[in-house]
């Protein structure tokens, strides 16, 4: 019986060296690179018993072209986070153009990890949009990290375990204006794609 115990935990180890170095055909996802301890912002959805995933939706921010921005006026259009924006007027902050728009929302662009994108004045949002739907497994480990407490010197509350990490998300969603929205949501994947870590950040507008 102990051999017979050996021979499987051996078997089992083998298969999940063998998943963790194997090949994978993966689709070009804008923005976003799926590969092992890869990072992104997303958007988290129901979980699903049957096949043991959840839904993410995964999001990158919207950049623009410089020398669009630059020509920019009252009157011209912007489209952010799949809203257009209709320019009314702008001034100048900090050196910056900040557009005056529809509902008097307040929004500029800014240089940001390389890339030209769009901020919300208010509370400093990126605007960002749906790259990808998957339905992703979840690690045998999986931890939710939840540092959204305004005050930096209260330490994340860590909740690990599948069952303790689906109860705080919902917990979360419900006590927060806007639930896990992607801005200050993000999630790391493992080279199997499942899902190791849920981060939330403090936002702004919970």
């Amino acid at each position: 019986m102990k051999k017979l115990t050996a021979l499987v935990l051996a078997l089992a180890l083998a298969l999940s060296v063998s998943l963790a170095f194997a090949e994978k055909a993966i689709p070009d996802i804008e923005h976003i690179d799926l590969k092992a301890g890869e990072t992104f912002h997303a958007a988290i959805g129901d979980y699903n018993p049957e096949d043991g995933t959840f839904v993410v939706r995964v999001y990158a921010w919207d950049t623009y072209d410089e020398d669009d921005v630059a020509k920019l006026t009252a009157g011209d259009i912007i489209l952010a986070g799949g809203d257009i924006y209709v320019i009314k007027d702008e001034r100048e902050e900090s050196g910056d153009r900040v557009f005056i728009v529809n509902d008097d929302e307040e929004i500029y662009f800014e240089k940001f990890d390389g890339e030209l994108v769009c901020r919300n004045l208010l509370n400093g949002r990126i605007f960002m949009n749906v790259v990808s739907v998957l339905r992703l497994p979840v690690a045998d480990d999986v931890v939710y990290e939840d540092a959204s407490n305004p005050d930096l010197e209260v330490p994340a509350k860590i909740f690990s375990g599948l069952q303790d990490v689906q109860d705080a998300i919902k917990r979360a969603a419900e006590d927060h204006t806007y639930g896990l929205i992607a801005s200050f949501t993000t999630v790391t994947i493992n080279e199997r794609l499942e899902i190791v870590k849920i981060h939330q950040a403090y936002d702004v507008a919970q």
